[in-house]
């Protein structure tokens, strides 16, 4: 058995009914990308070459409709692969960093930190705590903030100890989360 299909066994069920969406959303565009030219000959064959206006008219609207359905089910599929797709490399790093954390320090001698740390990592923006009190940040200083660059944060949950001041969170995305920078 091939490992990235254990990957896909182990890691894919949760998001079952999404890939189903996403597969009957992409059969639905192949079928609709292939309707259209024959409805494109039928506006040759029976409006153009007969002369009728009419069904030239009727048939050019179905299409018009099938290709306004076909992005709608095009934008949908996208968005369900992107749930999907981020979903799994979550659940991927999560195992990963689980298992790391298992490991003797003779078997992270053996893999090298570098590499583990590299394969656990995540591509953050820096969010400003607004409750940040240590002292006074400019407020130029931080509207910049969501221009920088991403930085690379170990994957895996942290926490600010009792009474620390946390002056960064992490915001992958457009999502702030409560994880210290």
């Amino acid at each position: 058995d091939c490992p990235m299909i254990g990957l896909f066994r182990a890691h894919l069920p949760p998001y079952r009914w999404q890939l189903v969406v996403t597969l009957g959303l992409l059969a639905f565009g192949a079928l609709g990308n292939l309707y259209l030219p024959d409805l494109n000959a039928d506006i040759i064959d029976q409006g153009i070459a007969r002369g009728d206006t009419d069904y030239i008219l009727r048939v050019g609207a179905l299409m018009l409709a099938v290709s306004g359905l076909l992005g709608v089910a095009s934008a949908v599929a996208v968005y369900f692969s992107a749930r999907i797709a981020m979903g799994f490399g979550r659940d991927v790093r999560t195992a990963v960093f689980t298992k790391v954390e298992s490991f003797s320090q003779v078997e992270v001698n053996h893999f090298g930190s570098a590499s583990l740390i590299t394969r656990n990592t995540n591509d953050v923006q820096a969010a400003f705590a607004p409750n940040f009190a240590a002292f006074t940040i400019d407020g130029r200083v931080v509207s910049e903030l969501p221009k920088f660059s991403p930085a690379l944060s170990p994957f895996g949950t942290f926490a600010a100890q009792p009474g620390a001041q946390v002056l960064l969170y992490q915001r992958i995305g457009k999502i702030d989360t409560k994880f210290p920078l």
